[in-house]
């Protein structure tokens, strides 16, 4: 089904331009084992992988390099993700991050004379986002980012690209952390080098990071409501939430829990995930793993690596 699917893609691609082709938001996937651990609450990682969640995040980082690999379905599909922050001066963080997504040895088939299918070749899938922005610092209360993100995606002989950005905030208040955040807010278009083209689809986000009980507890709490532009041109609401405790009442290690809404197109599924991880000096190594990926899949396994520098 999957040699099925790719190959009348592929067909479409190439008989001329159309409207939809392949490209769609890898970062969906996650930016790190940390954030898929509490259910891909964005803007929240300590690491400087929050670039792609939410640039407002980078304030809360400092200087820091990320690391995030995994595969899907084997060995066919690759993902990895890769950030690094800085700190000019204190008020302001810049980053620059990499995220790539890229399915291999896809089959190009034909129908036999026997009324079969068979394949007659192969090519590949490649999906990226190159992302460069910051936050600053207004007051003690709220912090701004931006970033501006260029798309790149290449299907066989066809290749593609498009820019476009995302803002977002941060507040505080007493025990509360509130972030917001917009992505592609200009609805801006991916062009292809076949004539096609296809419009980046836009999406709101609210998230709260909460530790009410911290007298009681080592434990932080998380929510988000996500809104999402579909390709139908109608919008899905998402919802995630999270908990991290300090079982050793120290940053050294923690552990996560999660649960998200996930959409492929063909509606919305639950996916729960766990994640832990250690702080060694300035290296930090995460895990997590969730019960569907967002192919709405099998479950997964991720990893990823972090240093302060």
């Amino acid at each position: 089904m999957k040699q099925i699917a790719i190959s009348f893609l592929l067909l479409l691609m190439l008989t001329g331009p159309v409207n939809a082709v392949s490209y769609r938001d890898i970062s969906e996937v996650g930016s790190s084992a940390e954030m898929i651990g509490i259910g891909n609450i964005q803007g929240y990682s300590k690491t400087a992988a929050v670039l792609f969640e939410n640039p407002v995040g980078l304030k809360n980082v400092g200087n820091s390099v990320s690391l995030f690999y995994t595969t899907f379905f084997g060995e066919e599909s690759r993902y990895m993700a890769t950030a690094i922050s800085f700190v000019p001066y204190s008020q302001l963080t810049l980053g620059a991050g990499l995220m790539t997504e890229e399915v291999v040895n896809n089959d190009v088939t034909a129908i036999a004379n026997d009324a079969s299918i068979i394949s007659v070749g192969s090519f590949d899938v490649k999906n990226s986002q190159f992302t460069v922005g910051g936050s600053y610092q207004m007051n003690n209360q709220t912090v701004l980012g931006a970033s501006l993100i260029h798309y790149l995606s290449q299907l066989h002989t066809i290749s593609g690209s498009g820019q476009d950005v995302m803002l977002g905030f941060q507040s505080h208040y007493s025990f509360v952390d509130i972030q917001g955040f917009g992505k592609n807010i200009f609805g801006s278009k991916i062009r292809y080098s076949n004539g096609g083209q296809e419009t980046l689809k836009t999406s709101w986000g609210v998230s709260l990071k909460t530790d009410p009980f911290s007298s009681m507890m080592n434990a932080e709490f998380f929510w988000q409501g996500k809104i999402l532009l579909t390709d139908l041109d109608s919008t899905v609401f998402l919802k995630s939430v999270g908990l991290r405790v300090y079982p050793l009442k120290t940053p050294i290690f923690q552990v996560g829990v999660g649960y998200r809404d996930i959409y492929n197109g063909n509606g919305i599924k639950g996916s729960f995930s766990v994640g832990v991880s250690t702080k060694l000096s300035t290296l930090s190594l995460e895990y997590a793993y969730n019960t569907t990926d967002v192919y709405q899949q099998e479950s997964q396994h991720y990893f990823s690596v972090a240093i302060r520098y």
